[in-house]
């Protein structure tokens, strides 16, 4: 199918606000049938003026002109018999700010209270807000319909009294009308074009960008020129003192919400800027929590962390309380193995984050008591007869408890350090690598299963011939491993999946520790 064409370029013309506004007025600015209805929300609407007031660009406007009947428009609140025309503009992309620009600089209520475009101008602060009622006069709010016609601020100023401040503020309110109304938008008109192109024109405009994502937004509020990201150069460092593994940016910009006390819904920008501190806190925070999963909770490489969502808690809890008691950090490591094994770690929604976050208080103690009633004692434990996913967090469950029984390098007979393991895993950080290359199957076959995978991360490892000793430190024994001397790839799984699910049962009792107590301190309950 051929696609439509335009047959000539659009002509390039700068408007000013004050052109924008005679248009709507004289009916000459549309809005085509294809275009969606407003979304702006009054936040959208402040911010636009603010942005014009500030002398920041706000975008170009792509105008359809053709012939048009006469109807009745609307810009917002505002209403429009509109003649017919011959040269009419249709507004092809730009319609949010016309009618964000036309509803509130030509507001037909005087004074303009509640609703999207009932904004007014603080003279003394120089913001813009909706206000429901009216304000007192010498509070400086000035209605922007007034702003937006020059003989109505004029009326103003004569009447206008601030005492000594009268000349000043009147004098700034002439200079913000001049500001918005001369304020200029570059415009593409396009001319003797059909509704096909048109169309297939606002489509491309209006979904062929992609839009910024919220570490890069930050970056772009809050980086400074010529350096790394901030949250790039904070996962980078993070990586590189704990050898976690590089974290997304998204995950450690939820972690810096935490710490921040910011609701998870919101997003950090030039009205809510994070505190100035903030990334030394979460450096100081981010580690203190990944090097407690490593060492305390037994997750040692975010490859094997059966669910990020602990991290932001951690974030926050490691921020609020940088020295927990050890009975802290006993209950906290429950507290984790049984959100992973119950799966609720599994839904990380704004509002569950919130919601745990709300739990961590004023007493460090009292914190802890209130997550670990969020999740049951005792799950079902996972066994190794699952299919091998290095995604799912049954999988991660076992090749954490597989790491944690320190294996040995069957080419070398040692025992690999935590360091080596770690530099292992690091390799997972390069392009299409994933935890499968490390925990290989050591026969040949294609068992899915859980229990067909051993940590070796030496592609060239044979176990024919390996102690005992090290197939034991493989989770490897008994009729295991005699399957694996015998090539018995089948039989290796059966007698594995056994083995497996043993020692995990086990690692489970001693860190979630579902039959003990999990009483405070002593001390804390002796007050």
């Amino acid at each position: 199918m051929k696609l439509p064409t335009l047959p000539a370029r659009p002509k390039a013309e700068v408007l000013t606000v004050g052109d924008i506004l005679a248009q709507a007025q004289a009916g000459r600015l549309r809005v085509p049938s294809f275009q969606t209805g407003l979304r702006w929300k009054v936040k959208q609407v402040e911010e636009l003026f603010d942005s014009i007031l500030r002398g920041f660009p706000i975008g170009g406007l792509l105008l359809w002109q053709r012939e048009a009947a006469a109807e009745q428009l609307a810009f917002g609140p505002l209403r429009v018999d509109a003649p017919a025309c011959a040269d009419a503009r249709f507004i092809v992309d730009g319609q949010q700010r016309v009618t964000a620009l036309v509803g509130a600089l030509l507001h037909p209520d005087e004074p303009p209270l509640a609703g999207t475009h009932a904004l007014w101008l603080n003279l003394l602060e120089g913001s813009f807000s909706v206000l429901r009622k009216q304000p007192v006069s010498q509070e400086g709010w000035l209605p922007l319909n007034i702003i937006g016609e020059r003989r109505r601020l004029q009326h103003w100023a004569r009447a206008a009294s601030y005492g000594e401040q009268t000349d000043e503020i009147v004098d700034r309110a002439f200079r913000i009308e001049e500001t918005i109304i001369r304020y200029e938008l570059p415009a593409y008109i396009v001319r003797n074009a059909d509704e096909p192109a048109l169309r297939l024109i606002f489509s491309r405009v209006n979904h062929s960008g992609v839009p910024l994502n919220e570490p890069e937004v930050f970056q772009a509020l809050f980086g400074s020129e010529g350096e790394s990201k901030p949250i790039t150069a904070l996962a980078t460092e993070l990586n590189h003192e704990t050898g976690f593994g590089q974290l997304p940016e998204a995950w450690l910009l939820r972690c810096l919400k935490a710490i921040a006390e910011l609701n998870p819904k919101l997003r950090f920008t030039e009205d809510r800027p994070p505190p100035d501190e903030l990334l030394a806190h979460a450096s100081t925070s981010m580690r203190a929590a990944i090097r407690f999963l490593q060492h305390e909770v037994g997750f040692l490489h975010a490859s094997v962390l059966p669910y990020r969502f602990p991290l932001i808690i951690l974030a926050r809890f490691f921020h609020c309380y940088p020295k927990p008691a050890a009975r802290s950090r006993t209950l906290l490591t429950r507290w984790i193995w049984r959100g992973a094994l119950a799966k609720l770690h599994g839904n990380s929604s704004h509002a569950n984050v919130a919601s745990h976050l709300d739990d961590i208080g004023d007493d460090e103690h009292e914190s802890i008591q209130r997550l670990l009633a969020r999740v049951p004692k005792r799950s079902k434990v996972p066994s190794a007869i699952e299919k091998w996913n290095g995604q799912a967090a049954s999988t991660r469950l076992h090749a954490a408890c597989m790491l944690a029984a320190h294996p040995i390098d069957p080419g070398s007979g040692q025992a690999w350090t935590v360091v080596e393991l770690l530099g292992w895993l690091a390799q997972l950080e390069q392009p299409n690598r994933h935890i499968g290359e490390f925990f290989r199957r050591p026969l040949a076959g294609t068992n899915p299963e859980i229990a067909a995978r051993v940590f070796l991360p030496k592609s060239q490892d044979d176990l024919s011939d390996a102690s005992e000793e090290v197939l034991h430190s493989l989770a490897i024994e008994g009729v295991a491993a005699d399957a694996v001397r015998r090539g018995d790839a089948d039989a290796f799984v059966s007698a594995r999946v056994e083995f497996l699910d043993a020692r995990l049962a086990r690692l489970i009792e001693l860190r979630a520790a579902p039959d003990e107590s999990d009483r405070p301190p002593i001390r804390k309950l002796t007050g």
